[in-house]
């Protein structure tokens, strides 16, 4: 929605986040992952408890990485999302909060 362009390594990062977290598509997943490694799996009772797990796998190597959600991400994700550099996150909604952020 806004930023640079995509690039190739970008998209093969989305596609290798997307779908480690479509296993979990019935269940708060999130999935971290940096050059096609997950450096970060989680679920949790929400979709903000699975993030923060997600994250605190690998804080370091979440750095320019790409986020992938079974849910929606919240504003709550947003702000904490929203203070490193990230190249994507990816979700089935966003709250219009999270977006304004």
């Amino acid at each position: 929605m806004n930023g640079k362009e995509i690039s190739y390594n970008n998209i093969l990062d989305i596609s290798s986040a997307l779908s480690i977290v479509s296993e979990f598509y019935d269940v708060p997943a999130c999935a971290i992952v940096k050059h096609t490694i997950p450096c970060g799996v989680a679920l949790g009772k929400d979709i903000t408890d699975a993030y923060m797990k997600a994250f605190d796998c690998d804080a370091i190597s979440a750095f320019g990485g790409i986020i992938a959600f079974s849910q929606t991400v919240t504003r709550e994700i947003a702000m904490h999302a929203n203070k490193m550099f990230l190249e994507v996150l990816v979700a089935p909604a966003f709250e219009d909060e999270a977006l304004s952020i």
